[in-house]
């Protein structure tokens, strides 16, 4: 499962969208009897799209190291994302719309949803 890849350090980066997100993920970790600050490997980098996300990330003891100042959505995240970096976590919902992983690709980060 991805969630336990995450928690193993096999992602080097975790792009959260949402607060909806964010919950889902720490019901994962709970599952586990766990936190998700405490789930998250100490060298993951945390990107985030919007500031309320990055406000709850933050309320729940996890660092984001990347989100966009201009706009707010994926493309302005892709707009900003360093060269390079590695293995990217994208948890998206059933419900999802396709297309917002769609810069997720090669040039861009790599994904693995």
């Amino acid at each position: 499962m991805a969630f336990d890849a995450l928690g193993a350090g096999a992602y080097a980066w975790l792009v959260v969208s949402s607060v909806t997100t964010v919950q889902a993920l720490e019901a994962k970790a709970a599952e586990r009897g766990t936190t998700l600050s405490r789930w998250l490997p100490g060298s993951l980098l945390v990107a985030t799209i919007g500031p309320a996300t990055r406000r709850f990330l933050e309320s729940r003891g996890v660092a984001v190291d990347l989100a966009p100042t201009g706009q707010q959505s994926g493309a302005g995240l892709i707009d900003i994302w360093p060269e390079h970096q590695g293995s990217v976590f994208l948890p998206q919902a059933d419900i999802a719309d396709p297309g917002s992983a769609a810069g997720w690709r090669p040039g861009a980060p790599s994904s693995r949803p």
